[in-house]
């Protein structure tokens, strides 16, 4: 029996999410690419698929039982120190993965959905989820940028006490992360 896949598809012409169906009729792909519904007497007219992003149900629900989908933003709390956003990003040679980072190895699996993440919106409705997520990673950015430079400097010096050096080095950058992170986090929990 074929797999019934369950999607979304936003369109960029609307600014909204389609619905999948609409005055008695689906939603369909013709022969040229064109997206459009069974029924011509709707409303809705025939949109060429790049006006449009169409956007898999991964499989996976969060939390409180919502499907996830691609595209959708997440917030993640994988245990009590971390507390972050990120929107679900799918390739077919990868699967779906948490995307903000580019990096495509942090897959996502069902026992992590549903304990850890839970959907607040998504990459096309809440710009202000986006900004955060593109400040939050420069920030993190800039800091182990700054770490490994201090790091470079700390290790050209001569050192009498090089273990208690090293040691205060990173009691510091632990400090300071520890800083950055309480500051991102207070700046999620307002925006959430």
């Amino acid at each position: 029996m074929p797999t019934k896949l369950i999607f979304r598809v936003w369109s960029y012409y609307h600014r909204k999410y389609l619905p999948l169906e609409f005055k008695g009729s689906e939603l369909y792909m013709n022969a040229f690419g064109y997206i459009g519904y069974t029924n011509p007497k709707n409303d809705n007219p025939c949109l060429p698929q790049d006006e449009l992003r169409i956007e898999l149900f991964s499989g996976f629900y969060d939390k409180n039982g919502t499907k996830i989908y691609e595209g959708d933003i997440v917030h993640i709390k994988p245990n009590d120190l971390e507390d972050f956003i990120d929107f679900i990003d799918f390739r077919k040679d990868k699967g779906y993965f948490l995307g903000a980072w580019g990096n495509d190895d942090d897959w996502i699996d069902d026992d992590f959905c549903r304990g850890r993440c839970q959907v607040i919106g998504n990459i096309h409705e809440n710009k202000e989820l986006i900004d955060f997520m593109e400040r939050h990673n420069n920030e993190w950015e800039l800091f182990y940028k700054r770490k490994d430079e201090d790091w470079l400097d700390f290790l050209k010096q001569k050192h009498k006490d090089f273990v208690a050096e090293e040691e205060f080095f990173n009691k510091k950058y632990c400090d300071l992360e520890t800083k950055l992170r309480h500051k991102l986090e207070q700046e999620l929990k307002e925006i959430l």
